[in-house]
């Protein structure tokens, strides 16, 4: 049964980017679990001299609790659930359960163009990128030099998007559920197969959208059972369905902008692993990073 904390979100705010958050609280239990819904671009734990991290936070919010134990990796551009453990032996059951895999998970993304088949899964392994300075991951097919990765792929709708410069891209929205949990995988598996996560700065090449307002990948649900509660079911409610457009705004007009060649961005490619990125335009090298 869901706990009830005296709070029902903590606000934040990064001063960087003049930005305000707010951190919904979607399940408090003041001796085992605190669980969130994360917002995208803020980083879990670290330094706080630039802005704060959801660690920062919690502890501001909840001084009463003198651990807070980090339970799980969210990456910091992804936005949705995260678990947090308020006691030692609590932590150590959850963390083993995600160790071994007892864990369910499911995401939802917005990725690139419009997938052809309507459930299917990604199985291939996943290692560190050789010699990257972004310290990306990557397919790997070289035997022993990564690590099994697998990933269920479910299409919920295509569609269209509008970005805020007025591009309009074809996308689709899909249900990801890792079976394995390694870093990045979700959005390495769906670059790896073509359709990379809209705004995926890392990732989204060669169509990376530098006007996309985030990236689009948010954990959804989670379900697992614990020692106390037993079997909890976890939804933090999905934002990226609504940007999509309406089917009735998806007109010939709109179809056509997506098409022309001035809706084309300037694009990313990345030449094999020795890390290197060039910028093409028009099929010209044009820039190197």
């Amino acid at each position: 049964m869901t706990q009830v904390s005296s709070l029902s979100h903590i606000t934040g705010s990064d001063p960087r980017y003049n930005r305000d958050f707010t951190i919904p609280i979607l399940y408090y239990n003041p001796n085992t679990y605190l669980i969130i819904n994360k917002p995208e671009d803020v980083r879990i734990d670290g330094p706080t001299d630039t802005s704060p991290t959801i660690e920062s936070l919690l502890y501001k919010a909840f001084p009463e609790h003198t651990k807070i134990r980090l339970i799980h990796q969210l990456d910091h551009c992804t936005s949705g659930i995260h678990m947090w453990g308020l006691g030692k032996e609590a932590t150590r059951h959850a963390c083993t359960a995600f160790e071994k895999r007892q864990v369910q998970k499911s995401y939802t993304a917005i990725v690139n163009g419009f997938l052809d088949r309507e459930e299917f899964d990604i199985d291939v392994p996943i290692g560190e990128m050789p010699n990257d300075p972004k310290k990306r991951m990557c397919v790997v097919s070289n035997e022993g030099k990564g690590r099994n990765a697998k990933t269920d792929v479910k299409v919920l709708k295509r569609g269209y998007m509008k970005l805020p410069s007025g591009r309009i891209k074809k996308v689709t929205l899909v249900e990801l559920k890792p079976e394995s949990g390694r870093r990045h995988q979700l959005r390495v598996h769906m670059a790896h197969i073509g359709h990379p996560i809209v705004g995926d700065y890392l990732y989204e090449r060669p169509l990376f959208s530098t006007d996309a307002p985030r990236t689009m990948l948010h954990a959804h649900m989670l379900l697992m059972k614990l020692d106390i509660e037993g079997e909890i079911k976890i939804e933090a409610p999905d934002p990226l369905n609504d940007l999509l457009m309406l089917e009735e705004d998806v007109t010939d007009e709109v179809k056509a902008i997506e098409e022309a060649q001035t809706n084309i961005p300037r694009v990313w490619m990345r030449f094999g692993l020795n890390g290197r990125d060039v910028v093409f335009e028009n099929g010209e090298i044009v820039e190197y990073e």
